[in-house]
């Protein structure tokens, strides 16, 4: 008597492994898609964060730019003025904070305002405001004044201490006012 063996092929194996790797395939390039669109979130939301630092910056600098110093409106901007020859430091309020400028002057770029970092609870802002610039192929007393606000989406000390931070964004907003005639 004579025993067969039935052969088995193994194409139950073959067929559950092949599956099984095109599901894993799939899988795969879903997280991949997943993580991307993670990543391009995070990247926009750190855009916002910079941008509405900057923006918060330069509308703080703008108050108080366009702010009349007196009821009667006789008085200059507080920008423009004069003691002693040359440009007076201005303080903002800003954020809850009081906001000190440092005052550099050059030879026909006018007074250049440099403020403190203002904390924001996203950010950092850093305004820097450059007052009776000489307008470029202008009369002598054609003016410019341009205010500057940048905004950054960390603490300010790690703005201004790591600008190579990969985490950093930064947004730049700027205001220019020309002036023409005395």
């Amino acid at each position: 008597m004579m025993i067969y063996k039935k052969q088995q092929g193994g194409y139950i194996i073959l067929f559950t492994v092949l599956i099984v790797t095109l599901i894993l395939a799939m899988s795969l390039g879903i997280a991949n898609v997943s993580v991307r669109e993670q990543n391009l979130t995070r990247s926009s939301r750190e855009s916002h964060y910079a941008l509405f630092a900057a923006d918060t910056g330069g509308e703080c600098v703008l108050y108080h730019y366009n702010k009349p110093t007196s009821y009667n409106n006789d008085e200059p901007n507080p920008f423009h003025t004069i003691v002693g020859g040359g440009h007076a430091p201005v303080f903002l309020s800003c954020a809850n904070q009081e906001v000190g400028s440092v005052i550099q002057s050059q030879p026909g770029a006018g007074a250049v305002y440099s403020f403190e970092p203002i904390n924001l609870s996203h950010g950092c802002a850093i305004i820097t405001a450059r007052i009776d610039e000489q307008v470029p192929n202008g009369a002598l007393t054609d003016r410019r004044d341009t205010l500057v606000s940048k905004g950054y989406n960390v603490p300010c000390d790690e703005a201004t201490s790591n600008p190579v931070s990969p985490r950093r964004v930064e947004r730049v907003l700027e205001y220019t006012y020309d002036y023409t005639g005395s």
